[in-house]
């Protein structure tokens, strides 16, 4: 399966990005997401909502990345949430131990407005 993704810039945050991510995060995909999230993580003061609720698939490769995100986040003060991902790609979180190190919402506008 295909990566999708997508950056938007929020219209009530000025420093805030949503990225989107639709499909499978996975060791074939992944150098397509840093193309996209890397120069925002390096660029400017921005913080970062990741939307996975259309993920449907998430290696631990993937696993690796998004921890790869929040560290770099946190290095430079920023902020990254996610958005909660379908329940099994959930589950897979959790079974790693990872879940409990992100701060997760059940939608975009609900992390949009725990910056409020």
């Amino acid at each position: 399966m295909n990566l999708k993704t997508k950056v938007e810039d929020s219209p009530a945050i000025p420093d805030l990005k949503v990225i989107t991510v639709t499909g499978s995060l996975d060791a074939s995909t992944i150098k397509n997401l840093n193309s996209l999230v890397l120069p925002v993580l390096e660029q400017g003061s921005w913080n970062i909502i990741m939307d996975l609720s259309n993920l449907k698939y998430l290696s631990s490769t993937g696993m690796m990345c998004l921890i790869k995100y929040l560290v770099y986040s946190n290095d430079k003060q920023r902020i990254f949430k996610m958005v909660k991902p379908p329940q099994a790609v959930y589950d897979a979180l959790q079974v790693a131990g990872i879940a409990k190190h992100f701060e997760i919402y059940d939608s975009v506008s609900e992390a949009m407005y725990s910056f409020a």
